[in-house]
């Protein structure tokens, strides 16, 4: 990888290796070990199913195929749902002024996941491709900034 090589061209340039050791080691400290531990967590599931997006673009997709994907998807729903819900907790218990805005966020991120999840069920190939790059760009800004807003709040708690 070069200097001026954008994430999305390193991405598209083949070193996967590569690019998922530097996203892994990209994910900032947002205060509280069980929130980054759980941020890796969330991580390893996106690059289980870039992984299986890979396989898939290589030809039809088989009934396993999509029941990969589904098991994927539905790791990465719970694992989300679980985080945000510790997440939101930690952030009241501290007095993190923005709740309602992050929360918002999530919400939307909730949403999107569920808008997949259907896909999955119709068999949406065209709509699933479209996850691998559109909830992992929200996760990423969501770690990165909107999760860095409460990082001071948490560390006082």
């Amino acid at each position: 990888m070069t200097a001026d090589m954008t994430i999305y061209e390193e991405m598209q340039s083949g070193d996967i290796a590569t690019f998922r050791q530097r996203l892994t080691d990209a994910l900032p400290d947002v205060g509280a070990e069980v929130l980054n531990d759980s941020h890796m967590g969330l991580l390893s599931i996106f690059f289980s199913f870039q992984r299986t997006m890979d396989t898939l673009r290589q030809g039809t997709p088989t009934s396993e195929d999509w029941e990969k994907i589904g098991y994927d998807l539905e790791a990465l729903s719970q694992l989300i749902e679980n985080h945000f819900k510790q997440e939101e907790e930690m952030m009241e218990s501290c007095g993190h002024g923005y709740v309602t805005a992050h929360k918002a966020e999530h919400n939307v991120f909730t949403r999107k996941v569920k808008g997949y999840c259907a896909a999955i069920e119709s068999h949406d190939v065209k709509k699933i491709f479209g996850l691998k790059y559109d909830l992992f760009e929200m996760f990423m800004h969501h770690i990165t900034v909107t999760d860095m807003k409460y990082k001071d709040d948490i560390k006082r708690a």
